[in-house]
């Protein structure tokens, strides 16, 4: 006679079920995301056969780790270099934080001509702490350094550009590091599909208004 036995059970199962940019709460800035999922599943000689219960369901930053509800999505996941990931704020932030951590100067003094400078965009209110979140980023290099600036040059008028890269010299010109502060700015500039001729153009321009 043959025996058979059976045995029964529970385990826990993780998927990821999405992968997306989303504003992070606690980051303060898009950031990359996957949504993961925890559900409990009925098993029987150790195999998981259904599913009796969704335990977690959260978006997660893939930087910070923080955990939100998918409503933090708002509706409209977005797929990494989508149209929607080149937000003009971020971008000016962006702009501005490579002026504050390019090293020459006061860092302090630059943060705070940055926040004055953005002042100039109506609806684009800066905060120093918006500010500084953004230069941790810049700081600490990696893919997601400046994930706005070179996707935002498809999306920027020229208008919004000069406009944008004004504010950057006018940082450099506030704290007196013009010429030091002249090759980050190209570099910004190259970024945002501007050439060097361009900006020595806007910084003629804005000479001549002083």
């Amino acid at each position: 006679m043959v025996a058979f036995f059976f045995w029964w059970g529970s385990t826990e199962i993780t998927r990821i079920k999405g992968r997306g940019e989303f504003l992070c709460p606690t980051c303060g800035v898009l950031r990359p995301y996957r949504r993961r999922v925890v559900r409990r599943f009925f098993t029987l000689c150790s195999i998981p056969l259904f599913a009796t219960q969704t335990l977690a369901d959260h978006i997660e930053c893939e930087i910070c780790l923080g955990a939100v509800p998918p409503t933090a999505l708002s509706g409209r996941p977005r797929e990494p270099g989508g149209p929607q990931g080149a937000e003009p704020r971020q971008a000016l932030l962006e702009l501005l934080a490579l002026v504050v951590c390019s090293g020459v100067g006061n860092a302090h003094s630059k943060l705070k001509a940055a926040v004055r400078a953005a002042a100039a965009f109506p609806g684009m209110e800066v905060r120093e702490a918006d500010m500084l979140r953004v230069c941790e980023r810049v700081r600490s290099g990696g893919p997601y350094a400046v994930m706005h600036l070179p996707s935002a040059a498809g999306i920027l008028t020229d208008a919004d550009k000069r406009a944008f890269l004004q504010c950057a010299i006018l940082v450099a010109v506030e704290t007196k590091h013009l010429e030091k502060e002249w090759p980050t700015i190209l570099a910004a500039a190259r970024l945002l599909g501007l050439t060097p001729e361009q900006t020595s153009a806007i910084l003629r321009d804005l000479r001549a208004g002083e």
